[in-house]
């Protein structure tokens, strides 16, 4: 090996090894030159393909998520469902003398409030705790008299107090004196026809009706150009009693504006 004695001879010794490289030969770092054959434009469109597909599928996977999974990831919930706490019900009112409240209403609340904080009364015996706190006077003397330790025949469920209870305070002739005021029910001229509709669905409600009565029952009791003006209602199949009497109540109207003109 020729030996380098000086700066000058190293870079010359550097230059005549340079020289010698042949111009083709790849150097280690460079970039090969793309090849050139008749596919190569075929080729480049199907990369250029490829990596479009692949950035589009990309943006798809980190587009922006739709607003109930930010919702959610916000927990942008009710706060018995984020938080997994019971919901809070207000307690029924004092039931005393069926009155107010009647028997009815106690006791839908009552059912309300045991579905809703189910887990505040996890057993029969915290059930009937819990009832027997809302009641007062009449209702008080009845419930303490079955729950008494000697009592012959105590409450073994909430149901036992309902049933007890609703033999005291209920009308056992209520449903049959609903059907024979709902049977003789008819609309006034002067009679709104919110307060009739309301009367009529409380009288079918009490008095059991059947279904698919109503819309009959409820056409031949109304005024006479309701009638008239919904006739063709009455023999269609697919018109509801919901239907018929939300059209009527709309004729209602424009018959009332019309009066007022």
């Amino acid at each position: 090996m020729t030996q380098v004695h000086t700066l000058e001879e190293y870079l010359r010794t550097l230059e005549v090894s340079t020289a010698d490289t042949p111009a083709d030969r790849p150097r280690p770092n460079a970039a090969r030159p793309a090849p050139h054959n008749q596919s190569g434009t075929a080729k480049s469109a199907t990369v250029t393909s490829t990596t479009e597909h692949v950035s589009t599928s990309t943006r798809n996977l980190v587009s922006p998520r739709p607003a109930c999974f930010s919702a959610y990831a916000r927990q942008d919930l009710h706060p018995s469902i984020k938080t997994g706490r019971t919901v809070k019900v207000p307690d029924p009112p004092m039931l005393d003398d069926g009155k107010k409240p009647t028997f009815k209403e106690w006791v839908t609340k009552m059912r309300d409030k045991l579905l809703l904080e189910a887990a505040r009364f996890p057993s029969d015996e915290h059930q009937i705790a819990y009832v027997s706190s809302r009641v007062k006077g009449d209702a008080a003397r009845h419930v303490t008299s079955q729950r008494y330790h000697k009592s012959l025949s105590p409450y073994d469920s909430v149901e036992d107090i309902f049933t007890h209870l609703s033999s005291i305070f209920e009308n056992p002739n209520r449903e049959r004196e609903a059907r024979r005021q709902y049977k003789n029910l008819a609309m006034g001229e002067d009679q709104s026809f919110q307060a009739f509709i309301s009367e009529f669905r409380l009288l079918a409600s009490e008095g059991n009706i059947s279904k698919a009565s109503l819309k009959n029952d409820f056409w031949d009791r109304v005024t006479e150009p309701l009638r008239m003006a919904t006739l063709h209602l009455l023999t269609d199949s697919k018109v509801t009693f919901d239907d018929l009497a939300a059209t009527m109540a709309l004729y209602n109207s424009d018959m009332n504006h019309n009066l007022t003109i």
